[in-house]
Parts: C-alpha cells; structure tokens; sequence
C-alpha cells in the first residue's frame, strides 16, 4: 500500500502602505517574493465579501449553479484578478515550479 504525502505551498500576504508584498515562505521550489496592487478597490472586494457571506444558502445557491450566477461570475472574475495580481513574476514562477516538482513525483500530492 503506497501513501501519498502532501507538499506545502506557503503565502504569506503583508499590506505595506498602498501596496502588497507576497512572499512564499515554504515551497518545494524554494522561496520568491514580490509586490502588487489589488486589482479592484477596496470597496468592490468589501461588497462582494458581504454579499458572498450573507447566509450559507447563498454560497451553496452559487457553487450548485457552477458559478453560472451573477454572484458565481463575480466571485470568480474578482479571484481571477486577484490570482493574477499576487502570482506574478517570481511568485508564479516559485509556484509553476512547485507544481512541476510535485507533478514529476509519484508519491507527492
């Protein structure tokens, strides 16, 4: 019986005045950092927040209709660009490289 054994990918997101940092802290591929902006103000990830967590129903209502629901689409252009804007450049590649390493190892999941 073989196990598989699991490979963290660690973040961590620090705000420093106007900007972001990211920096992987633990990863097969090592460690990167970067900075980025949100892509979006404040105010519009504040609506969505209260809006997505209204009630339980209203997550479930948007994860059965398969994201095909105003709520659905939103939740998933926000976190579309909010990816895009925290794994860039040496982020990402920390990240492509991680998921590389653990795809060319069996028993890592």
């Amino acid at each position: 019986m073989s196990y598989l054994s699991y490979l963290d990918f660690e973040i961590e997101i620090k705000r420093e005045g106007e900007s972001y940092t990211a920096r992987v802290t633990r990863s097969p591929a090592g460690q990167a950092s970067g900075t980025f902006t949100l892509p979006f103000s404040e105010d519009i990830l504040k609506r969505l927040i209260v809006k997505l967590g209204q009630n339980r129903k209203s997550i479930r209502k948007i994860l059965s209709a398969e994201g095909r629901s105003p709520e659905g689409i939103a939740a998933r252009e926000i976190g579309g660009k909010l990816f895009e804007a925290v794994f860039s450049d040496n982020v990402l590649e920390c990240y492509r490289k991680s998921l590389n390493f653990m795809r060319e190892s069996q028993d890592k999941g």
